[in-house]
């Protein structure tokens, strides 16, 4: 995408397309439907625009935070954004919604906010599942019903904490798995023996430095690290490939940063390059910074 954009998430669609959340606004040039998440067929050589931030807020409004996926009626996020507002005492208001193709909705935050602390000490988003969204707060991860809008569940959390969901659970990784929950139900489970070592051995790879990008792909965990590209299955740990210093500089990956699997050796990882971030697609042995 065009000018100096941050990614909030990558998505992989089941026709082999890959979605991108950003605040990428063309340098600037913000347009009254600011698109917020864009789609590419042909490995981000072009972008068509699919979602945009709602309609009601002001052209100073900006991207902050967000969760993509793949709902009944099509692409749809769940975002934050950051609105100037002369009228807040913080000369700004966060805002948590709902966005798909053609609608949106806000939802009310004052509870959160008050659990919390500040509307500042919120920092992302992510999708449990069809009626349950997570809060990330600095100290607390809070479970929020979509229907009710009231927090259900706080979850222990902390910065070097990253969020997965896999098949029917709900997982917070660093070095080690922290919380393990029924994604449904949001009950604690203990996870399988062969994930837990993934996860510690993964952290390794990353040289022990910080927890490295992880993603579910068709019942697959695909993790990006330092040391190369790692997946489970089955129990079963794989080595994919290797990567050239070209993409991250030798350094270990962050894993609060977006990273997704395609198809068989087709990912997109983010990496936090000297203008900003950028966008690799990597195939076969191909490392292609997109634009």
């Amino acid at each position: 995408l065009k000018g100096e954009s941050h990614y909030f998430d990558l998505m992989a669609g089941s026709a082999n397309e890959v979605y991108v959340l950003t605040d990428n606004d063309y340098k600037g040039s913000l347009t009254d439907h600011h698109a917020v998440a864009w789609k590419s067929t042909d490995q981000g050589d072009t972008w068509e625009e699919i979602l945009s931030q709602p309609d009601e807020l002001n052209g100073e409004s900006f991207l902050f935070a967000g969760d993509l996926r793949e709902g009944e009626t099509g692409i749809e996020a769940v975002v934050i954004i950051e609105e100037r507002n002369s009228r807040e005492e913080d000369g700004y208001v966060n805002r948590v919604y709902q966005v798909t193709e053609d609608s949106y909705t806000e939802y009310d935050m004052d509870e959160v906010y008050a659990q919390l602390g500040d509307q500042d000490h919120l920092w992302s988003v992510k999708y449990v599942n069809d009626h349950v969204i997570a809060l990330a707060g600095t100290e607390e991860y809070l479970l929020y019903d979509i229907d009710t809008q009231k927090v259900i569940k706080s979850l222990p959390y902390s910065l070097d904490r990253g969020y997965l969901k896999i098949q029917d659970q709900l997982l917070l990784y660093g070095k080690e798995i922290y919380s393990c929950l029924n994604a449904e139900t949001l009950e604690d489970q203990e996870p399988e023996e062969g994930l837990k070592e993934f996860v510690q051995m993964m952290y390794e790879k990353n040289d022990s430095q910080v927890l490295p990008p992880m993603y579910e792909w068709n019942d697959t965990i695909v993790c990006v690290t330092k040391a190369g590209i790692y997946e489970y299955a089955d129990g079963e740990i794989t080595q994919i490939r290797q990567l050239s210093d070209t993409v991250n500089g030798g350094r270990a990956f962050n894993g609060l940063l977006p990273f997704c699997k395609v198809r068989d050796d087709e990912y997109y990882v983010c990496t936090l390059g000297e203008n900003g971030m950028v966008l690799w697609l990597i195939e076969g042995s191909r490392e292609e910074m997109k634009e």
